[in-house]
């Protein structure tokens, strides 16, 4: 197809292709009272009779107060603080085989205490044991809180408040990375839940009081 020539205010301008016009038009540049011309033509003509479909394109309207689009603000729980794919920290299976360890040491601990109170161990180290061990299980909870998508400070409760251990706990070998940001556990996540509410718990209360019963003995 032969291209236009245009002549807004008697300026010839061009050629220009259809589509060349069309962009002008929209610019303003052109009007559709102005006069065009391509080879074939007898002689200038406006662009309306010449080219009828084309025309200024206009944006569509908005729509109105009652058709508006609302986005819904999805819900977060204020404890959230990573949108990251990996969240880091340690996994869920780390952290269970993590606390089954812990807990076996404790375990030990109790048995050597309660057999042979003079050992050095008990007589000399227990206190610093027991601060390391207290430091060991604050790190692998924070680390799967983090793990989790929820901020991992939480943990500092522990120190505060001894006995959210449990619960804690709990929340840290059920939940699955990122639950935060998920709002809902894994298969994996139900059915460990579904353990711990059978041995998981009265493991962590025998743990417990052992812990306390050493903490007594120092006394």
């Amino acid at each position: 197809m032969n291209p236009y020539y245009v002549a807004p205010n008697g300026k010839q301008q061009g050629p220009y292709t259809l589509a060349q016009l069309q962009a002008l038009l929209n610019a303003d540049q052109i009007q559709t009272t102005d006069i065009c011309w391509r080879e074939g033509m007898p002689g200038w003509q406006t662009i309306h009779s010449t080219i009828p479909n084309l025309a200024k394109e206009t944006p569509p309207a908005p729509p109105a107060p009652g058709g508006i689009i609302r986005l819904v603000r999805p819900t977060r729980r204020s404890l959230t603080i990573y949108n990251n794919s990996s969240h880091g920290g340690i996994s869920r299976l780390s952290y269970i085989v993590i606390t089954f360890f812990f807990i076996i040491l404790a375990g030990l601990g109790y048995t050597l205490m309660k057999n042979d109170p003079g050992h050095i161990l008990i007589s000399k180290y227990s206190t610093h044991i027991l601060i390391g061990f207290a430091l060991l299980v604050f790190s692998s909870i924070f680390l799967r809180l983090q793990n989790i998508g929820i901020n991992p400070y939480w943990s500092l409760f522990l120190f505060i408040l001894p006995p959210v251990l449990i619960p804690m706990s709990i929340l840290c070998a059920v939940c699955q990375e990122g639950f935060a940001s998920e709002q809902s556990l894994d298969p994996s996540g139900k059915i460990i839940a579904f353990i711990a509410a059978c041995v998981w718990i009265p493991l962590l209360i025998a743990a417990g009081f052992l812990v306390y019963t050493q903490l007594r003995f120092l006394r």
